[in-house]
């Protein structure tokens, strides 16, 4: 295991809204942000995911120089063994349908992330989310099949698209292998209902709950430099 450090998704999205409203216009532009949107946008597909399979998740963000994926997840597996726990990695890929496009939204999917030179299995999801303002365009059911069925990867791709004015409520929409809505639910409401979990670092060989130390503080974001004051804060 590269980094034993794993966020929940609640944690990530506490501290996303931190940063969204401490961080000025100009930052909010920046490399660095973008990879907070994009780690934001993965804990909101795993609220939905945690609901329809009733598991919990973590995450953690992948640094840079490692090109792919963009975030990394895990979960304890339903296999198990007497002496410790299996856990069960998927990766991530984000992409970020713009304002400037002018395909639709598979089709842009297809383009951005399915070119020649590159390959994803079984084990990533592409998730795509819709820039803020920009209006999107998805097809009916038969054309995605269509644009999706030429490509060749046993990856599942997502779209993940807000369904009113406010982005509270989240459409979790299926589009490859097949197409569907998966669900239609509220990030805020649905953690509300769940037991809040802490950062986990797991151990190689160690049994559940995970090696945790409250005194070894961890935030989502400090590979990008963002950490809280002593009040929890971001300057």
């Amino acid at each position: 295991m590269e980094d034993p450090v794993w966020f929940p998704p609640f944690n990530v999205i506490y501290h996303g809204d931190l940063l969204r409203k401490s961080l000025s216009s100009e930052e909010k532009k920046s490399k660095k942000f973008r990879k907070v949107v994009e780690a934001y946008t993965v804990a909101q597909m795993l609220v939905g995911i945690m609901v329809k399979e009733n598991k919990d998740y973590w995450m953690q963000l992948v640094d840079d120089k490692f090109a792919s994926p963009d975030i990394r997840t895990i979960r304890y597996a339903d296999a198990h063994d007497e002496k410790f726990d299996f856990l069960e990695q998927v990766d991530v890929e984000v992409v970020e349908y713009e304002s400037h496009s002018k395909m639709s939204i598979p089709e842009f999917i297809v383009e951005k992330k399915f070119s020649k030179y590159k390959s994803y299995d079984e084990n990533t999801i592409i998730l795509c989310h819709v820039g803020s303002g920009v209006q999107s365009f998805l097809p009916d059911r038969e054309t995605i099949k269509k644009i999706m069925e030429p490509v060749n990867s046993s990856c599942h791709v997502l779209l993940l698209a807000g369904t009113n004015p406010q982005v509270l409520e989240l459409d979790l929409i299926l589009l490859k292998p097949n197409v569907g809505v998966l669900l239609t639910y509220v990030p805020a409401v649905e953690l509300s209902k769940r037991k809040r979990r802490s950062v986990a670092i797991f151990k190689l060989g160690t049994r559940k709950p995970s090696v945790y130390n409250p005194n070894n503080k961890h935030y989502p974001f400090e590979k990008l430099g963002y950490i809280p004051n002593n009040k929890g804060l971001y300057d």
